[in-house]
């Protein structure tokens, strides 16, 4: 018999966020994937192993939800990682590791909340919330400006830019 970790002063079951993903990242971070999302649980334990936790790694992943709605943001490119991604690593551990979603794009700063729904647990009859951690968005520059009166040499031989 597995018995779940106990959390000094906690009565409740909870679960909590960690992984390469908590650190300060950016969308070009998720674009490159190889970040980590790591679940775990304090007073429950993830289901047993095999076809039963399999069939709830879905419901896993479902739990990564975007505070936006951007067209190529989280919760569109969510649907990218396969569920093969989600590893029970022990019987309180779970990590997910991010897939490269190459078109991932976001205009603005995105907060993703994670959890574990009661589905995939043994003791807690609803979902626990684990946390946040956002994504940072990566502007482009869309314009160059040049210095008044220069030119350029272009590599190889290919002639000169020049501007007043």
């Amino acid at each position: 018999m597995v018995l779940p970790v106990v959390w000094a002063g906690r009565s409740a079951p909870f679960v909590s966020l960690s992984g390469t993903i908590t650190a300060s990242i950016n969308e070009t971070d998720i674009v490159s994937g190889a970040k980590t999302i790591i679940l775990t649980l304090f007073e429950d334990t993830w289901i047993a192993s095999g076809s039963v936790f399999n069939a709830q790694r879905q419901a896993i992943l479902n739990k990564l939800v975007s505070n936006l709605s951007e067209a190529n943001g989280w919760d569109a490119e969510l649907s990218n990682l396969p569920v093969t991604n989600v590893v029970r690593n022990s019987d309180v551990q779970v990590t997910i590791t991010l897939s490269a979603l190459v078109t991932y794009d976001i205009t603005e700063a995105e907060v993703v909340s994670s959890g574990a729904p009661a589905a995939a647990l043994v003791i807690s009859s609803g979902d626990l919330a684990a946390g946040n951690f956002t994504i940072t968005a990566t502007s482009f520059a869309t314009s160059i400006e040049w210095p008044e009166g220069g030119s350029i040499e272009w590599p190889g031989g290919g002639g000169d830019i020049t501007w007043p």
